[in-house]
């Protein structure tokens, strides 16, 4: 068995029919799916995890440092944000492959990732990469860079930022982010 640097915790919630709740609604809503400790079981769940352009249901799938919930209000999450970035849904199923694979192989070199969620909905797919802390000014470059290296995409996809504490103001994980073009 070849163990991972960290244990992963796989979670999902379904938003099908969803109302959005307060925060203590929310996280009774989070289902959780499986745990990874291991690249074989990493491997198990990549070979059952359905493509993501054949999902009509609204749901995000979650993938989380064990301990650390996909919650604004988490303690591990409170002083960072996520980096987001919103595709056509055909893509997005070989997109959150790498990404999940890179964040288990181990750390990012330019910033500290708690976890990465794949938002689901009708006609598009966001991945968002959730951080321990929100970047400083001189560091955003090449955090840009690292993300979009990663996933080989070029400077054609749009890449946003949003604090958490933005997100418990606003209510909203999406509205008012930073956004980043050429860089």
């Amino acid at each position: 068995m070849n163990i991972l640097f960290t244990t992963f915790e796989i979670t999902t919630v379904n938003k099908s029919g969803f109302t959005k709740p307060l925060n203590d609604d929310f996280r009774s809503t989070i289902r959780h799916i499986c745990t990874l400790k291991t690249i074989e079981n990493l491997g198990y769940f990549l070979r059952y995890l359905k493509p993501i352009e054949s999902c009509e249901s609204v749901c995000d799938i979650n993938v989380f440092k064990q301990g650390i919930q996909p919650l604004w209000e988490d303690e591990n999450n409170l002083g960072g944000g996520k980096w987001i970035i919103k595709l056509r849904k055909e893509v997005g199923h070989r997109l959150l492959e790498r990404l999940i694979i890179h964040l288990i192989k181990g750390p990012f070199s330019t910033t500290d990732v708690n976890g990465v969620v794949a938002s689901i909905r009708p006609k598009f797919f966001i991945l968002s990469i959730w951080t321990r802390t929100c970047p400083k000014t001189n560091e955003v470059k090449n955090i840009i860079k690292e993300i979009r290296n990663l996933l080989k995409v070029g400077n054609e996809v749009e890449v946003c930022f949003k604090d958490n504490d933005e997100s418990l103001r606003d209510n909203s994980s999406f509205k008012n982010t930073t956004r980043y073009t050429e860089n």
